[in-house]
């Protein structure tokens, strides 16, 4: 289904409405249908778009999910930030490990010393 398919559907959508109302209009007088026929066209009418409706209610949930499933949750660059931070977190916690290593170690041998 393509969006070409969903405006047809609208457009018949659209003639389907118009004629339901000239329909009402010629055929619905003082609150009764002036012969069933025209009660019997006006409903055909009604269902028909009801149906319509629902093929395009369809159309639109698939090319919205079509939409949501094709868009990359993360861009390159986004994916290019996150790895260059989890290096950069990766670096200083080597770091501060070092740190503290060098700093026992010096303790350590200070009070041997003594």
């Amino acid at each position: 289904m393509s969006i070409t398919t969903l405006n047809n559907l609208e457009s018949e959508l659209k003639k389907l409405e118009k004629s339901s109302l000239d329909v009402y209009a010629k055929g619905f007088i003082r609150g009764r249908w002036a012969s069933e026929d025209f009660a019997q066209q006006f409903y055909d009418c009604h269902a028909d778009a009801l149906k319509i409706k629902a093929k395009i209610s369809a159309i639109k949930d698939e090319l919205r999910d079509a939409k949501v499933n094709n868009t990359p949750t993360e861009t390159a660059y986004a994916t290019e930030l996150k790895e260059r931070r989890a290096i950069k977190e990766a670096n200083v916690t080597s770091l501060s490990h070092e740190r503290a290593r060098r700093r026992l170690t010096k303790q350590a041998d200070g009070f041997i010393s003594h």
